[in-house]
């Protein structure tokens, strides 16, 4: 936006509507690519599908949507300068998304958006998955949460697993999620029972048992993408990710993606003794406390929520 300095004083923030869905999502495509562009990630010339992206991408948007607890935009009289959502589970408030057009940078935007959607009193405990954007960092930093970790994704051809296992896996009914509401509890702090829900509708969900315990559960691929999962014990999530991988190997994905924090140290090395290859695209985890169990956790795809 030309001489936006000369608009400042014009801005007007508001609640997120339906009719926002087209441009808010073109904004985020748009600053994600720019950013992937700047740091060579994307090839200057490349035109990214919008369509195609927004299709794959389209459920778990709408998913934020209806179960957002803010959701903020930033306008002037040309149009939309700036997005900030976030989600609140269980006393636990995430910032899922925020974008600010990059001419309007500098003006208090982002400021202001952060200040509405992710205020410091709000939630038990807050975080945000960011990118390593220095400009958004800088105010993250400010809004009080701070360095936890990096989220790390692997990439690679999935293959039928030959390791033993004790676990017995089973199938589950996506009504029935309260084993997987309760690992979540115990290793993360926070429910998220929402998000399960709408996740058992997108993809195959398994709960893993040790004799008659349940100790992990994990969702499985729906073809474009997996997770989360979540275990009691860090050992047990090589095992997880083998059976994980074993299915999308029977379903002929041709590439299969995992995601975790650098933390997982027993994921990190399964992934790598697979022959999965790291993809150059990372995340910062940023939080106001260390009480998530990183070591316990496969993210959810795509990574806007846990």
């Amino acid at each position: 936006m030309a001489n936006f300095s000369q608009v400042s004083k014009q801005i007007e923030y508001r609640r997120f509507e339906l009719e926002d869905t087209t441009a808010t999502y073109r904004m985020f495509r748009e600053s994600i690519i720019g950013y992937l562009r700047q740091v060579g990630l994307v090839d200057t010339d490349e035109t990214p599908d919008l369509d195609k992206s927004w299709k794959r991408q389209q459920p778990i948007f709408d998913h934020l949507t209806t179960t957002a607890s803010e959701d903020w935009i930033a306008e002037t009289p040309t149009g939309i300068v700036g997005w900030a959502r976030s989600v609140e589970r269980d006393g636990h408030l995430q910032l899922t998304h925020f974008f600010v057009d990059p001419a309007a940078q500098g003006s208090g935007v982002g400021r202001g958006l952060l200040g509405r959607a992710f205020p410091m009193d709000r939630g038990r405990s807050r975080s945000v998955l960011a990118t390593l954007n220095p400009l958004a960092l800088g105010l993250y930093l400010k809004f009080g949460v701070s360095f936890r970790g990096l989220t790390i994704e692997f990439i690679g051809r999935p293959d039928p697993s030959t390791a033993t296992s004790d676990l017995e896996a089973y199938r589950a009914d996506e009504d029935d999620l309260s084993e997987a509401a309760r690992i979540d509890r115990t290793a993360f702090g926070f429910d998220r029972t929402v998000d399960l829900k709408f996740l058992a509708k997108d993809r195959p969900l398994y709960v893993y048992r040790r004799r008659t315990k349940t100790v992990g559960y994990a969702f499985g691929s729906n073809g474009d993408y997996s997770g989360p999962a979540g275990v009691l014990n860090p050992s047990d999530l090589p095992l997880i990710l083998s059976h994980l991988e074993t299915l999308a190997a029977e379903r002929e994905i041709d590439q299969y993606a995992f995601m975790f924090p650098a933390k997982a140290h027993n994921a990190v090395k399964w992934a790598l003794e697979q022959g999965y290859r790291i993809d150059p695209f990372y995340e910062m985890l940023l939080a106001d406390n260390d009480d998530l169990k990183q070591d316990r956790l496969l993210m959810t795809q795509p990574s806007f929520i846990w």
